[in-house]
């Protein structure tokens, strides 16, 4: 067992206190020490310093019987925020949330065609740093999520083929870029969606993001650490002889079950896709709608990629067992088309992660959600440390 410094305990404690406030807002200090086993004195401590240091806020809390109605605490709102960057192919769609998730604005930023590192880092440090030039916020941090597979400290990229990047060294550039004043963190887009589907009361969980790419990523009591993602995971070898891939090989998961697939058997079936912004998914819906007025040979092409998939979830959890799974990309607009087939069999390979399989309401925003929740990590790592770093900062909005 590895033991704490007194500083260690110290930042721990006041690492739980935050996630336990922000999880369940209103929350009374009698309350906390429950959730987190600690005594009063071990509640009063952290709340004291995150109190002094404005993050956190006082209040009545509900009445739940007779007597003095107890104190709730609650994040202290409308003082600090994150700003998020989910890159795809062709845009950035940028989000300022609030310390506890609420967005503040969201728009848009249509990228130019075959954007290199160089440009997109411009582009975002520009966003980054006529933001803080506004009134009203203090920037917590930045989270970025990208197309891309990363090294394990989740700060270099390592290369991009949708974006057709090689090695960039993502995080330090874009810091120096706007002047070292916030830190960045970075994600690849498996990671950004499962870290925003942990906060559905999953903790603990590993989410598959499958679309022309796919990754797989987990979530260790809330967080995205370094262990978190699985690089490379979409070329995974799965058929021999099967179809090639991207990266050269052929049969890999990429090529088997990616939405290229889909694309390529709806074109054989004489169905268009239309590229740009929404393509996946207007596509996977209108299969999903061909399959529900009893479209044998779509139904046969999704039940294709279910079967591939469910083979996947099924290793996944026998190697690297989660408390629950989640999985996002193009499967989730293709509806009861794809999860019934899935689930079927998922149940026939592995019942226990057929058990585990939770179906997520944030369909393809979770990693633009996701990316906001990145950059308030920055605040809910060390909060008084960054407290202490930034009280002096320019702010946001």
């Amino acid at each position: 067992m590895i033991s704490m410094t007194q500083g260690g305990v110290k930042r721990h404690n006041q690492v739980r206190v935050l996630r336990a406030v922000r999880d369940a807002s209103g929350i009374s200090r009698a309350q906390l020490a429950e959730v987190l086993n600690l005594t009063k004195v071990g509640v009063s401590r952290p709340v004291a310093e995150l109190v002094a240091a404005g993050l956190l806020v006082e209040g009545q809390a509900p009445q739940s019987g007779p007597g003095r109605r107890p104190i709730g605490l609650q994040l202290a709102l409308g003082k600090f925020a994150s700003i998020g960057f989910d890159i795809r192919v062709d845009r950035a769609i940028e989000v300022v949330r609030d310390v506890d998730g609420t967005v503040v604005s969201q728009q848009v930023i249509d990228l130019p065609p075959g954007v290199t590192a160089p440009a997109l880092l411009a582009i975002l440090a520009q966003r980054i740093l006529t933001a803080a030039l506004l009134p009203r916020y203090t920037i917590i941090g930045i989270g970025v999520a990208l197309p891309a597979e990363l090294d394990d400290s989740l700060r270099t990229v390592k290369f991009s083929l949708p974006l057709g990047w090689g090695k960039v060294p993502f995080c330090d550039e874009l810091e120096s870029l706007i002047e070292n004043r916030y830190q960045v963190r970075l994600a690849d887009v498996s990671g950004a969606a499962a870290l925003a589907n942990s906060r559905m009361g999953l903790p603990n969980l590993a989410h598959l993001q499958i679309g022309y790419g796919a990754g797989l990523s987990y979530i260790r009591d809330g967080s995205l650490g370094s262990l978190g993602l699985v690089g490379e995971f979409g070329h995974m070898p799965m058929l021999a002889g099967g179809p090639q891939c991207l990266c050269g090989r052929f049969g890999c998961l990429d090529a088997v079950a990616g939405f290229q697939v889909l694309v390529d058997g709806a074109a054989r079936l004489g169905l268009a896709h239309t590229t740009g912004p929404g393509g996946m998914n207007d596509l996977s819906r209108r299969l999903s709608e061909e399959a529900g007025q009893g479209n044998q040979q779509v139904c046969t092409l999704i039940e294709s990629v279910a079967q591939w998939l469910a083979r996947v979830v099924a290793a996944v959890i026998t190697i690297r067992p989660a408390q629950a799974m989640t999985v996002g990309g193009y499967p989730l607009a293709l509806g009861d088309a794809f999860w019934q087939p899935f689930v079927a069999a998922l149940e026939q390979l592995h019942p226990q992660a057929a058990q585990l399989m939770v179906k997520s309401p944030l369909g393809d925003e979770a990693s633009t959600v996701g990316v906001g929740l990145l950059g308030a990590e920055i605040l809910f790592s060390d909060p008084i440390g960054w407290a202490a770093l930034h009280s002096g900062l320019p702010q946001l909005i």
